[in-house]
């Protein structure tokens, strides 16, 4: 994984130029310090109980809009009430931008640190200490809820308040228990704005049914804008609906938002809608430059579900496109549905079948989809298996399902005559030997292939083995370009025109753009044998191997999440594989990656 700097200039977050910085450290109590250096430290509870006395009065608030927290590296439990649900003793009413990662004995912070960090900071929701979340740990981590609640559409670009921002910090062990409605989530926002940058969210439980619809395990947005960039969001497993992300909207705010550069995988739900994501409402949603891989439901959608029902314009949005997702630049694949295909259409049961194991449509969609890779772990071309499934249950006129090309996709399917426009443009699809994860990527497995974040590569010969591409010179920013002049809302600036690790994609006259997340056309094209090994100095050698790329032999030290060295090896190569699951942290003393056990 190349190593990540991270500056103000680059990373382009609204801080003011007025800021205050301020540094924490764990505890659960409060600290008495003004924050000023790592000896007069402040605690999460110092901040936690300011917003609670202050809420979103910010002239009554020691912090303001803007300020930055620089987090020591360490496991954080943050909680004034003992983790109660519904997030009001972590709650966030200010724009401040929190810095995790940070490393104490390297004194004050003159530059934001690289990710992977060597000090993780680690949001834990462990309240019990058993090292799982279950029965008695906390339901929310952070809640931000910074937005008006007087009705004002927070999502609008005119209010002036900048988002709460949370870079290098890791949320893991929430537990959301039976009865838990659309509060949950370990990062939860509701009628605010929030950023996550280069976060993990993994390991988080819901057994919370909502409003009869599931609820978030991992990230929980209920009506607020979301910047979710270069996360990745894996092992989070909740009843239904979106255990990594669920969307949805409330009476005073309809959500809007992008996920970029995110890998999304092991996320599991026991029912249906969307083990990665559920889009369940709100209005243009951006998923771009993603990974969906591996991710686990028992029917209706294991990567994707997308839900519509709403053209009105209702709460004030004012934009053409209500309910709207559009998928650029994305690899989803070998996401499971485990319910027998064979119980398709069963009387007086749910349809038991897999119903788009990729991506699950329903209720007056609006979806526009290009340049990406869209394939099951199996398919025979019928509608239990297709990849990506419309269910007909459609009544607005404003409902449509676009392809603007360049994508390789499974086979798609219709529980009944589509009654809205279809369109299918240039992609390269195979009803008779339908495309699957097989076809495209043999036996690969995500891996940090250049990035923070997991990235699939397809197989070297699958491109020659199809043919001629569709998407040769293809201009995605034209793309972009044409749906934002159409009156599709971007409520943020995105990267089409590189892919999920920052590689330049070539929209040259004669130039390629591979599809999917991972622009494997681009390293071949630049003549590079080994596209990860010309990109960092650690590559992965296996599922849980990483090598120096030349092969020369080096000092490698493995450290857990609390920082505790657990492995060093004087060799070409480091295996974590007979260490216990969860995240640590590989370096060879130049080089740092995130690894995922």
């Amino acid at each position: 994984m190349k190593k990540i700097s991270i500056s103000l200039a680059c990373m382009a977050l609204p801080v003011l130029m007025s800021a205050a910085e301020y540094y924490v450290v764990p505890g659960l109590k409060a600290s008495g310090k003004d924050g000023s250096s790592w000896e007069n430290a402040l605690t999460m509870y110092d901040i936690f109980a300011n917003d609670a006395a202050t809420k979103k009065k910010e002239s009554e608030s020691i912090y303001k809009h803007g300020d930055v927290f620089y987090l020591a590296g360490g496991t954080y439990i943050n909680s004034l009430l003992g983790g109660k649900t519904g997030g009001d003793d972590v709650r966030i009413c200010h724009g401040y931008t929190f810095v995790g990662g940070c490393d104490p004995t390297k004194g004050p912070v003159t530059e934001w640190p690289t990710y992977p960090s060597a000090t993780p900071t680690i949001f834990s929701g462990d309240l019990n200490e058993n090292g799982i979340a279950d029965e008695g740990d906390m339901c929310n981590l952070v809640c931000v809820r910074s937005g008006s609640t007087d009705g004002m559409d927070i999502s609008h670009p005119e209010n002036p308040e900048p988002a709460t921002t949370f870079i290098g910090v890791d949320f893991t062990n929430s537990y959301s228990p039976a009865g838990t409605k659309d509060e949950a989530g370990a990062v939860h926002c509701t009628q605010g704005r929030i950023a996550l940058k280069y976060c993990n969210i993994y390991g988080n439980v819901s057994d919370g049914d909502g409003s009869g619809d599931g609820v978030a395990a991992g990230i929980g947005i209920r009506g607020g804008r979301y910047e979710i960039s270069d996360c990745n969001i894996y092992g989070n497993k909740g009843r239904q609906t979106g255990a990594g992300l669920r969307v949805t909207s409330r009476s005073a705010s309809i959500s809007r938002g992008v996920v970029e550069r995110c890998y999304f995988g092991e996320n599991e739900i026991s029912g249906r809608y969307g083990a990665a994501i559920a889009y369940t409402s709100g209005d243009s949603q951006w998923l771009v430059n993603s990974t969906i891989v591996g991710n686990k439901a028992k029917y209706e959608g294991a990567g994707i579900a997308i839900n519509g029902s709403n053209f009105s314009g209702t709460n004030g949005s004012g934009n053409t496109d209500e309910r709207s997702v559009h998928i650029v630049n994305c690899t989803i694949a070998g996401n499971i549905c485990t319910a027998d295909p064979a119980d398709l259409y069963k009387e007086d049961t749910n349809p038991g079948s897999w119903f788009g194991s990729q991506i699950r449509i329903s209720a007056d969609p609006a979806v526009e989809i290009c340049n990406s890779i869209i394939v099951g772990a199996e398919d025979d071309g019928t509608i239990a298996k297709a990849a990506i499934m419309l269910l007909d249950e459609v009544s607005s006129d404003n409902a449509y399902l676009n392809s603007y090309g360049g994508s390789i996709l499974g086979t798609f399917a219709t529980t009944a005559e589509p009654k809205i426009s279809i369109n299918w443009l240039a992609d390269n699809m195979d009803e008779d030997a339908p495309y699957t994860y097989a076809t495209v990527f043999g036996d690969a497995v995500p891996a940090f292939n250049g990035g923070f974040t997991k990235t699939l590569i397809p197989r070297s010969e699958f491109l020659d083995e199809i043919g001629s591409y569709p998407l040769y010179g293809f201009e995605i920013n034209d793309f972009v370009t044409g749906l934002v002049s159409a009156g599709h809302n971007l409520p943020f600036e995105i990267s089409v025109d590189v892919d999920q690790n920052g590689t330049k994609r070539d929209f040259s006259d004669e130039g390629e753009t591979a599809p999917g997340a991972y622009d494997y056309l681009a390293y071949e094209n630049a003549g590079v044998e080994s596209a990860v090994a010309a990109k960092n100095g650690l590559v992965a050698a296996g599922a849980y191997t990483w090598k120096t790329a030349d092969g020369s032999v080096a000092d490698f030290t493995v450290y857990s999440v609390t920082g505790a060295v657990v492995k060093t090896a004087k060799a070409s190569s480091v295996n974590i594989a007979d260490l216990a699951a969860g995240v640590y942290v590989v370096t060879d003393g130049t080089s740092t990656v995130k690894a995922i056990r």
